[in-house]
């Protein structure tokens, strides 16, 4: 990019903070449009901002009606020699070009207060365990993070949004998480590629006591990690010691014979209405929906501990009479059985269509990778960030998954998409964070389909996420807002052929309450009474 304009700068003036695409080459590189940096995203310029795209020679702009699938037939469907996309190229981050890596970790302990250099950005909420690239173009930060590189290696990253009640005014969040550089590259002096690049690792949660800036225009922040606290069992303490004989068992992954035979049952329904289906419609449709089905390969084994001899404390044999309250009311705040219901939730999407995905099995790491991997609100993430405890965050999202089954814009409220649709083209989830040409980071979400969309520009294959596929730029039909990319492959061989990649900041999960309002409210009650019942029904 040879536009000193098309950079995110690395301080918090909000003029340096907004990507302004002023040169025809910005203005091919469709990745630089998704500018949603403000709570409530200022459409009118994003409307604007396209429209000059749109203006330009050559350029292709599609509509994709509401009702319209999104599908488009393909002769290659039945392809003998189609090929899989490698789904470790989204994890290695190749567009960043190959980087030195660097050894070594550090852990600080609970508790602790110390001193961190801060990173705040729009669009960035960073959870343990998440990857985060990363491309800087300031002298200053540039110069941090070389001394980061070869010294801790950790730095802050918090939450920053511009106010709407005052604008041009920023504010951050008080709950960030530590970032470790592990990979980095830097430009050679022959070469005209201007930046450092690095790639970080999310790894522990912590709290702002306080800030300052340096005289460089460093922000140095005294913050206090985070304690995690994990629950034990919680009929633990209210066991019959007498029995504890009787209860030789370690917990572990186990597999009864009512799941094995309802995952049996699950599997022949599935395959005669797969049967259905190809006799009704047409050849290329049924390949598509069996191309797009969970692989039993791809399939992890089933999770099961609520019907096993391994849950020591509810199965019939060991039950327990020192309570009053029925076995449900405990396994709602039992980590085990929390994991295995967010389990049964995830089987229902198509993230094992493609590739295996490593679902953590463990509530702690089982709550974050939720949490990295879900299409949540910043105000959703926030709070979750601020649980310091994994049963809450798994009640959390178990109770977004189940309430939040469609995907509309954060601008119109206009449905885009669908949680089933929702797949994987990366072993780590369904959706990463990724880096453009000027440093602004987009978590990105893989879906199959997607409506109410409008392809601008022609397809590119410059700098693309997904090595092998080009991207094309997708807006609102409804009010122009940028809600991602079109991804098509160049290879005919290459599957799946086609993919959308939406924004997380550019989309919203719809609540679905029931009966919450009446048709006689007025509009301002209607959404009181929205707020309400969604703080009502989130539980955790």
């Amino acid at each position: 990019m040879d536009g000193e304009e098309n950079r995110e700068e690395d301080n918090d003036s909000p003029e340096d903070m907004v990507l302004e695409i002023d040169s025809d080459e910005d203005k091919a590189n469709g990745i630089l449009v998704g500018r949603n940096l403000q709570d409530e995203p200022n459409w009118e310029e994003q409307r604007l901002a396209i429209v000059n795209v749109g203006r330009m020679p050559g350029v292709r702009h599609q509509i994709i009606q509401e009702g319209q699938s999104s599908e488009e037939s393909s002769d290659n469907e039945d392809n003998a020699d189609n090929q899989n996309f490698d789904t470790q190229l989204p994890t290695q981050h190749i567009y960043l070009g190959q980087g030195q890596e660097v050894a070594g970790r550090t852990i600080l302990d609970e508790d602790l207060i110390q001193d961190l250099p801060i990173i705040a950005r729009p669009g960035i909420i960073l959870m343990p365990g998440q990857t985060l690239p990363m491309n800087f173009f300031h002298p200053t930060v540039m110069s941090l993070m070389k001394n980061l590189i070869s010294g801790s290696k950790t730095f802050g990253v918090v939450h920053s949004r511009y106010r709407s009640s005052r604008p041009g005014l920023t504010e951050e969040a008080t709950i960030g998480t530590t970032a470790e550089i592990y990979e980095f590259r830097e430009p050679s002096p022959e070469s005209l590629e201007v930046g450092l690049k690095i790639k970080a690792k999310g790894r522990q949660r912590f709290r702002i006591l306080s800030q300052r800036r340096q005289i460089d225009g460093t922000k140095i922040a005294t913050v206090e990690i985070l304690r995690e606290i994990e629950l034990s069992d919680p009929l633990y303490d209210i066991r019959l010691l007498s029995r504890d004989r009787l209860r030789p068992f370690h917990p572990e992954e186990c597999e009864s014979e009512s799941d094995k035979n309802k995952q049996e049952s699950d599997k022949n329904k599935q395959e005669s209405e797969n049967g259905e289906q190809s006799g009704s419609s047409s050849r290329t449709d049924s390949a598509k929906e069996k191309e797009r089905e969970n692989k039993v390969e791809f399939m992890p084994s089933a999770f099961s501990h609520k019907l096993t001899k391994f849950n020591h404390y509810r199965t019939p044999v060991y039950n327990i009479p020192l309570t009053p309250f029925p076995n449900w009311v405990y396994e709602q705040y039992d980590g085990n059985c929390l994991v295995e219901k967010a389990h049964n939730l995830l089987r229902k999407l198509r993230l094992f269509s493609q590739t295996q995905v490593v679902i953590p099995r463990e509530p702690k790491e089982l709550s974050f990778w939720l949490a990295s991997n879900l299409p949540l609100d910043d105000k959703h993430k926030l709070k979750l960030l601020e649980f310091n405890c994994a049963i809450r965050r798994l009640r959390y999202q178990i109770s977004l998954m189940e309430q939040c089954p469609v995907l509309c814009c954060r601008n119109c409220e206009e449905e885009i998409g669908k949680q089933e649709d929702i797949f994987s083209m990366s072993s780590e989830g369904p959706q990463g964070a990724y880096v453009n040409p000027g440093g602004y980071v987009h978590e990105t979400l893989t879906l199959y389909k997607a409506k109410n969309l409008s392809l601008i520009g022609e397809p590119s294959t410059e700098y693309s996420w997904f090595p092998g596929y080009a991207w094309t730029i997708c807006q609102c039909r409804f009010c122009d807002s940028h809600m991602g990319w079109k991804f098509t492959a160049s290879s005919s061989s290459l599957v799946p052929k086609k993919f959308w990649g939406l924004s997380r900041r550019s989309i919203r999960p719809q609540l679905k309450m029931e009966d919450a309002t009446t048709e006689d409210t007025s509009t301002e009650n209607n959404s009181n009474q929205d707020e309400e019942a969604d703080q009502l029904r989130l539980v955790y």
